[in-house]
């Protein structure tokens, strides 16, 4: 859909602004437009595209290094997993490699989702704080985390690494390096190592693995990190207060669902300024405010059960789709695609990485089953699905980065 020839304009277009949103009265247009056409505060602690990719990280970036140290642990120092080796029964190799590969893969997985949320924080931060400049508040659908799949498939595999320990701790006649069966005729020094060693276990991996989904159930909405109405309302002079006390009196409310189904059939003119961009996002603001007006109501094409596995993190990378135009032109937003885009090469990268230790690791698994080691075939069903995810992961940036 492209933008019309004139733009209809939302009700809120004819006042100046306030460092970059904010209205005044009319009569005092003239005697404030040195002050209006300075950047307000908050714009610059939280707007700037540098400012919307050091927040999300902020807020999401200890997940990412909590858990590389617990992929450290289980993967390359093959700490806290159980060695799946003779004399134990065939049904408990199985098992054993089976709930291995899970706990060995769950960390890299975990990164990526964690990425990805950075990714859809920082892509739909920037829409509101656009829509916000020019005079809009963009109300956020309403997501219930219990309905997100991609915390339910995260608990899945959560336990099934879990359960590794616990084959672990319960089977006979096993040999493991790092844990020992519980025997209560030796002397006590075996009762330490066995209670050092689940110590380790929980600091390690339970701890980083549970805060990490805890925090998934909670950090996944956006408005909990979004500026505070202080912050909007602070100037650097009495002046500067009462002309964003007035702007917020001005705000439209416009929803997420309208915005989102105007960005998929949007095509921008060439915007090579600020004041052109700004005319885009007005544009968008009053098709919004028209369908919110009318009682409209955006049915998406996709089907019902397709909706109901869709993950709310996934599904906030919709902003890409009018952020990323070849026509904004204007240099904050050639520097948003700059920022956003780089990012987008690391999340690439990164799954990239995990992608082809999967690779490798299920590589390895077949040269076993080829040496007779069939057990093998249990942890090669769960690398050929993390191979996958990583597929679709990858998949997913690039679709919206284009």
């Amino acid at each position: 859909m492209a933008a019309p020839d004139t733009p209809l304009q939302a009700e809120h277009v004819d006042a100046a602004e306030y460092g970059s949103v904010g209205m005044v009265k009319k009569e005092e247009v003239s005697s404030l437009s040195c002050k209006a056409s300075k950047q307000s505060t908050w714009e610059k602690e939280y707007a700037n595209p540098w400012m919307l990719l050091l927040n999300a990280l902020a807020v999401i970036g200890y997940q990412i290094i909590s858990m590389f140290m617990v992929a450290y642990q289980v993967l390359w120092r093959q700490h806290y997993i159980m060695r799946c080796v003779r004399p134990l029964a065939t049904w408990q190799i199985w098992s054993c490699e089976y709930t291995k590969a899970y706990t060995r893969f769950f960390p890299l997985v975990a990164i990526l989702i964690s990425m990805s949320l950075v990714r859809s924080m920082i892509l739909i931060q920037r829409m509101y704080y656009q829509l916000l400049h020019h005079g809009a508040i963009l109300k956020f659908k309403e997501y219930k985390a219990t309905k997100e799949p991609i915390f339910y498939v995260l608990t899945i595999c959560l336990l099934h690494a879990a359960s590794n320990y616990a084959l672990d701790k319960l089977t006979q006649g096993k040999v493991t390096e790092h844990f020992q069966a519980l025997d209560w005729a030796n002397s006590t020094a075996q009762t330490f190592e066995l209670v050092e060693g689940t110590r380790g276990w929980f600091v390690y991996l339970v701890i980083p693995i549970g805060a990490f989904i805890c925090s998934l159930y909670f950090a996944h909405e956006p408005a909990y990190n979004l500026v505070p109405l202080s912050r909007y309302v602070h100037g650097e002079s009495i002046l500067d207060e009462e002309m964003a006390q007035q702007s917020l009196k001005e705000l439209v409310s416009i929803q997420e669902d309208h915005v989102q189904a105007i960005c998929e059939h949007w095509e921008i003119y060439p915007c090579t300024t600020a004041e052109e961009a700004g005319k885009a996002y007005k544009d968008l603001i009053s098709i919004a405010k028209d369908f919110r007006d009318s009682g409209a109501v955006i049915v998406g094409k996709q089907h019902l059960t397709k909706r109901l596995m869709q993950s709310q993190i996934t599904d906030r990378f919709w902003p890409a789709k009018f952020l990323f135009q070849p026509g904004l032109q204007d240099e904050e937003s050639v520097l948003f695609k700059r920022v956003s885009r780089s990012y987008d090469m690391c999340c690439v990268a990164a799954a990239t990485c995990c992608m082809w230790l999967f690779l490798d690791c299920g590589w390895n698994d077949v040269l076993d089953v080829a040496s007779g080691q069939v057990e093998d075939l249990s942890a090669l069903l769960v690398e050929a699905a993390h191979v996958a995810f990583a597929l679709f992961y990858i998949a997913q940036i690039l679709r919206t980065a284009c």
